[in-house]
């Protein structure tokens, strides 16, 4: 498998769009596109998922911590806990499923 996320990634000025680009039995890899100001609410999730920052920079939480985040940065969020993503402007991030 070999994906150019650059083409792949959609954005929405009113919400999130997320492309599946792997899925497996023991994963899934999203690829989120979400203008300045979109949001994904906290909500519970009940798979361990890493996010990967690739562009842009806003807030990813994690059950009771938010985390200012950017190009380049790595949030893991445990098995369980609540998340959520704001962008503070264009942002392109993949989510790793686990589980």
């Amino acid at each position: 498998m070999a994906e150019n996320l650059k083409e792949k990634v959609r954005f929405d000025p009113s919400r999130p769009v997320p492309q599946i680009v792997y899925s497996s039995p023991k994963a899934r890899v999203l690829l989120l596109g979400l203008e300045a100001g979109v949001e994904i609410p906290v909500h519970p999730d009940a798979a361990e998922v890493l996010f990967y920052v690739i562009e842009g920079q806003g807030t990813i939480t994690t059950g009771e911590e938010a985390h200012q985040v950017q190009s380049g940065s790595l949030v893991a969020a445990p098995a369980g806990a609540a998340r959520g993503i704001r962008s503070q402007e264009r942002m392109t991030l993949l989510a790793l499923h686990l589980g």
